[in-house]
C-alpha cells in the first residue's frame, strides 16, 4: 500500500473486499469524498454529487481510503454487477469482509463465547491465527460487575474516575456536578468520577475485541517461548528505556540496561517483559523525569521506585517521598533492584491472585475484591495495552493467550460509547476561517491544510486564533479543543 497526501492507495491489483452496513439500512454513494460542500480540495468545492444509494449487504471493493474537508474517512469503492463503477461511501456504514477460512479447532473454541463476540473474534483469528482466545466466565451478572465500580448508593464509593478534561460531559457522573459554580467534584487536582455509561463501555469486552484493545486481555504471565527481544525493543521505543542508562558506573551509556533489567525481572517474578515495560512507561511518563527514578532526591539519593508503589499523599513531594520511603524500606538501591524488586510485588499483588490481565487488574471481577484494584482511571488498562499493541502487530509468529470474560445478562448490542452521537458545533462564527457563517470541523480543516501548504488562504484575521501575530500549529490546537467544547474562549 502506497500513502500519498491524504489517501492511502492500494496497489493496482490489490483490493479490500467489503459490503455496506449502515444504522440506517443504505447509505448514499458520492462521485467525491465528502458530501456537496464538504470536498478536501478547494478546487472542488460543490462538485460532489450523489450518485445512487446502496442496501445493506451490498458488495463492494475498497481501493483506497481518504479524507474529507472535515478530516473524516470516505472509502473509495468499486461497486454495481461487475464492480464496474467507482463512488465514494462512509467509511463507518462499510464493514471490510475478510476471507476466513474455516479453523475446526477455532470454531470449537468459538461456541464457549457468546454469540455476539463471534464475529469480531473470527475477524481477529483471520488476521492473527496464532492467537488464541479463552473465554473466562465471570460467574456474575454484567449489571453487578458494572455497580460494583459504580457506587449506586452513594458517588462516594465508585471505583472509576475520569480527568475532568476527559471528553464530553457524558464521562462524568451527573451526580458530581454543581449546579451552583457549573463544575464536578474533583478528586487529587484533576480527576472526576466517572458516568455509569462510561464504565459500561469499557467494561463490555466486546468494545475491545479489536486489534487496538485486545491486549487489555492478554495473559500477563512469563512465557520465555513467546519472548523476542526485538518486540520488546518495539514496546520502548521513543521511550526513556530505550535509551538505557550507565549501569557499571564507569560513565559509558549500556543501551540495553533497561531491556535487561526488564528480561531479569520477567524471569525471576515470572510477569511478562512486555508488560513489566508498559506498567513503567505509564508510570514514569515516556521521557522517565520523575524524582521517583532519579537517584538524586534529598535524603534519598541512590533509590528508585519504578512501579510507583506506596506512592501517597496530598502534594508533589509527600507523594515523591512516600514512594522512596517505601524503596528504602526495601533496598532498591539500584535501578536493577527497583525493576527486579518492583516486579515481584507486582506479581506477588496481581498475577499470583488471578488478576493477570490488565482488564482483570483495574475491573476485580476474578476476585469481587473491589478495593483491590490497580488503578481508579477508568481507561488505564487501554492505555496500559496500546504499548503492548506496539510489541505485537507486525509480529504473527507470537502465539498469545487473551482472557475474555463472559457476563451472563450482557445486552444483546455492545455498551454504546458515551459520545456516539456527534456533539453539534457550537452557533457562532468567532473563529469562522473559512467564512460560511459557523465555527466548526471545516475552519479546522482549512487552517490545517493552509499551515501545511496546500490549501488556500483563509481569513487570516481569525486564523491567529492565540492572537500572537503567527498562524501555526498552536491554532490548530486551540482551535479544536474550542468546537470541541473544552476551551470557551482560545
Amino acid at each position: 500500500m502506497i500513502t500519498l497526501f491524504n489517501i492511502e492507495v492500494f496497489a493496482a491489483t490489490e483490493f479490500k473486499k467489503g459490503k455496506i452496513n449502515s444504522s440506517s439500512g443504505s447509505t448514499t454513494i458520492y462521485s467525491l469524498a465528502g458530501t456537496t460542500g464538504h470536498e478536501a480540495n478547494a478546487a472542488d468545492k460543490g462538485k460532489s454529487q450523489a450518485l445512487c444509494t446502496l442496501t445493506n449487504g451490498t458488495e463492494i471493493r475498497i481501493l483506497a481510503e481518504e479524507l474529507d474537508g472535515d478530516g473524516d474517512m470516505w472509502y473509495k469503492i468499486l461497486y454495481g454487477d461487475s464492480f464496474e463503477n467507482t463512488g465514494y461511501a462512509y467509511n463507518t456504514r462499510v464493514s471490510i469482509v475478510y476471507d476466513y477460512a474455516f479453523d475446526e479447532d477455532f470454531e470449537t473454541n468459538l461456541q464457549n463465547f457468546p454469540q455476539s463476540y463471534h464475529a469480531a473474534l473470527r475477524a481477529l483469528h483471520e488476521k492473527h491465527p496464532n492467537w488464541k482466545f479463552m473465554a473466562h466466565d465471570i460467574n456474575m451478572s454484567f449489571n453487578e460487575a458494572v455497580e460494583a465500580q459504580y457506587g449506586v448508593d452513594d458517588i462516594k464509593n465508585s471505583r472509576k474516575w475520569v480527568e475532568l478534561n476527559y471528553g464530553s460531559d457524558n464521562w462524568k457522573d451527573a451526580r458530581g456536578y454543581n449546579e451552583q459554580n457549573g463544575n464536578y467534584v474533583t478528586l487529587e487536582a484533576r480527576w472526576t468520577y466517572a458516568s455509569r455509561a462510561g464504565i459500561e463501555y469499557f467494561m463490555d469486552p466486546r468494545n475491545s475485541l479489536n486489534e487496538d484493545k485486545i491486549f487489555v486481555f492478554m495473559l500477563q504471565a512469563y512465557n520465555e517461548e513467546m519472548y523476542n527481544k526485538n518486540d520488546l525493543k518495539s514496546v520502548v521505543k521513543n521511550t526513556f528505556l530505550e535509551k538505557g542508562y550507565d549501569k557499571n558506573g564507569d560513565g559509558i551509556l549500556e543501551t540495553d540496561a533497561y531491556l535487561d533489567d526488564i528480561v531479569l525481572a520477567a524471569q525471576g517474578s515470572g510477569v511478562s517483559p512486555y508488560v513489566l515495560a508498559a506498567t513503567i512507561i505509564i508510570e514514569q511518563g515516556v521521557h522517565g523525569q520523575s524524582n521517583m527514578i532519579s537517584g538524586k532526591y534529598t535524603d534519598f539519593e541512590g533509590y528508585y521506585n519504578f512501579f510507583n508503589f506506596s506512592a501517597s499523599g496530598n502534594t508533589v513531594e509527600e507523594i515523591t517521598e512516600s514512594a522512596l520511603t517505601y524503596a528504602k524500606q526495601n533496598n532498591w538501591n539500584s535501578r536493577t533492584a527497583a525493576i527486579v524488586g518492583g516486579a515481584q510485588k507486582y506479581a506477588d499483588g496481581y498475577i499470583s491472585v488471578g488478576q493477570d490481565t490488565y482488564y482483570y487488574k483495574d475491573f476485580n471481577v476474578v476476585n469481587k475484591v473491589w478495593w483491590h484494584q490497580y488503578a481508579s482511571a477508568l481507561y488505564d488498562a487501554w492505555t496500559n495495552a496500546a504499548y503492548l499493541k506496539k510489541g505485537f502487530l507486525s509480529n504473527d509468529d507470537a502465539s498469545i493467550i487473551f482472557s475474555i470474560p463472559i457476563y451472563s445478562d450482557l445486552p444483546s448490542l455492545p455498551c454504546a460509547h458515551p459520545d456516539a452521537e456527534p456533539l453539534p458545533p457550537p452557533i457562532d462564527n468567532i473563529y469562522d476561517i473559512n467564512s460560511d457563517g459557523y465555527t466548526d470541523n471545516r475552519d479546522f480543516s482549512m487552517l490545517m491544510q493552509y499551515i501545511n501548504g496546500w490549501g488556500v488562504e483563509p481569513n487570516l484575521t481569525v486564523a491567529d486564533v492565540n492572537s500572537d501575530n503567527k498562524i501555526n500549529n498552536k491554532d490548530c490546537v486551540l482551535l479544536m479543543r474550542y468546537i470541541n467544547g473544552w476551551e470557551t474562549t482560545p
